[in-house]
């Protein structure tokens, strides 16, 4: 019998979790991306867990240790936008403070 699809993604946020914790416990670098695909794929669901998702779940006691993993990283069109500017203004000496993203967002 399958489980409802909210409680089948709160199994799956926890196992992705879990296996987290036990990771850095053990020293391992964890490949979050195939966690969670495999956390979604197990318990049937249609897309993985999001990164606010997981991060809600992160017991207290382990957040030190796990948020750095679980931080939303630039979109890669953009940092590849800005590391284009950074590294032309080094050459070129050009200033890039107001330049943003290629899709129109900050460089943050």
């Amino acid at each position: 019998m399958a489980l409802p699809n909210e409680e089948a993604r709160v199994r799956a946020i926890a196992e992705v979790v879990q296996v987290m914790i036990e990771g850095v416990r053990e020293g391992r670098v964890i490949n979050l991306n195939a966690v969670k695909n495999e956390a979604a794929r197990r318990h049937g669901l249609k897309r993985t867990p999001k990164l606010v998702e997981l991060i809600s779940a992160v017991p207290d006691e382990h957040r030190d240790a796990l948020l750095p993993q679980l931080r939303a990283k630039p979109a890669g069109a953009c940092l590849h936008s800005l590391t284009s500017q950074l590294n032309l203004s080094a050459f070129h000496g050009i200033g890039v403070a107001r330049r943003g993203c290629a899709r129109g967002g900050s460089p943050s």
